[in-house]
């Protein structure tokens, strides 16, 4: 996710990336500077989805899923914004026989932990 660094210290970074929406909190990688264009990565296993807003986390966005990819013991999750941009949810199938809540177009919300992704320059 591209955006502007808004806040920085040598731990975290926060990126405004969409109008109207929080900024996303990530590690702060080397180069970052205040005002700089940025990007924000996270790989896509640190990445929850649910149904539900989880509101006890910072880092979170909405979307609607866009495809589905079921690879064994992996089920991914590609989840469009309303900004736009792609990311993707990879669930562990932790059964062979599993009840799967969530399917293409569904309305859903993703996130991750403060320290799960990465600030880095552009």
């Amino acid at each position: 996710i591209q955006g502007v660094v808004s806040a920085l210290n040598s731990e975290a970074a926060e990126v405004i990336w969409s109008e109207g929406k929080p900024p996303i909190r990530g590690m702060t990688g080397e180069g970052i500077t205040m005002g700089a264009t940025a990007s924000f990565v996270v790989r896509p296993e640190k990445v929850a989805i649910t149904t539900e807003e989880p509101i006890e986390t910072t880092n979170r966005v909405s979307g609607k899923v866009e495809d589905i990819a079921y690879l064994g013991n992996m089920s991914t999750y590609y989840v469009r914004l309303d900004s736009g941009e792609l990311i993707k949810s990879q669930v562990s199938n932790n059964r062979r026989i599993a009840r799967r809540g969530i399917t293409w177009e569904d309305s859903v919300w993703l996130s991750w932990r403060d320290t799960a992704g990465i600030v880095l320059s552009n």
